[in-house]
């Protein structure tokens, strides 16, 4: 209940002068939507890489943030062994 009062609040004072998506995700919510880990969005969030704000001990982060990030494109896994020639 208190997370739906914060999360609207904050969507009004971050969207109040532009008509974007006024959603907003806690950190597990946006790390759902884009296929990474919370951990991960995290350390994101703590890099300065992802937009985010917070409020008590929730982060919040934009809806239009949310389609702006995506996982690195490394393929998982050890890297394969180069020969050299």
């Amino acid at each position: 209940m208190i997370i739906m009062r914060l999360r609207n609040a904050l969507s009004r004072l971050v969207h109040s002068d532009k008509q974007q998506k006024n959603d907003m995700y806690t950190i597990p919510e946006a790390a759902r939507l884009m296929g990474m880990t919370r951990q991960r969005l995290h350390l994101l969030v703590q890099q300065g890489r992802v937009e985010a704000c917070r409020i008590g001990r929730v982060w919040m982060i934009p809806g239009d943030a949310v389609g702006h990030i995506s996982p690195s494109h490394r393929p998982s896994g050890r890297p394969r062994k180069t020969t050299k020639r």
